[in-house]
């Protein structure tokens, strides 16, 4: 028998986990799978209207409106703060340290949103150090249907 909390093996007529003593139903239950076993198994989906889903995942596929909509949120700021920690080089390092950390948050972000978006064109993510390709991903329609990227976004 196994605890429904922890996933503990106990013993068969236990009314209490050894382990993180949670209260069990004291009617006999068939031997299960341990639930550590069960949660192992299987895959935790990414959260897709997750801030993390939206700004740090480098799998999938990115349309144009969303693409120039993230490119904006990410672009703004981290120019704003490269100007930023331009003035500050001589001034207090805590804010200058403060500020490099952000902009490499949001530039590991921009990174993100550009493949995604260059999968969308069914291409490697790798394009988007090709010069001009920018221009390509903010006025080409990505590819119709499915590719080897994933699911079209649109669908």
């Amino acid at each position: 028998m196994f605890c429904k909390k922890c996933g503990a093996q106990m013993e068969e007529n236990a009314k209490f986990c050894p382990k993180c003593g949670a209260a069990q139903d004291t009617v006999q239950q068939p031997a299960a799978t341990p639930l550590s076993t069960v949660q192992a198994s299987k895959e935790i989906p990414l959260q897709q209207d997750g801030f993390k889903a939206k700004f740090f995942n480098f799998n999938g596929r990115l349309n144009r409106k969303p693409f120039i909509i993230r490119s904006l949120i990410v672009g703004l700021p981290l120019s704003f703060l490269i100007e930023l920690a331009g003035e500050l080089a001589d001034g207090s390092l805590v804010v200058l340290i403060i500020a490099t950390a952000i902009m490499f948050m949001l530039f590991i972000s921009s990174i993100s949103i550009g493949a995604r978006r260059c999968h969308d064109l069914n291409h490697s993510g790798w394009f988007q150090i090709i010069p001009f390709y920018a221009f390509v991903m903010l006025f080409s329609k990505g590819t119709t249907g499915p590719n080897k990227y994933g699911p079209e976004p649109l669908a």
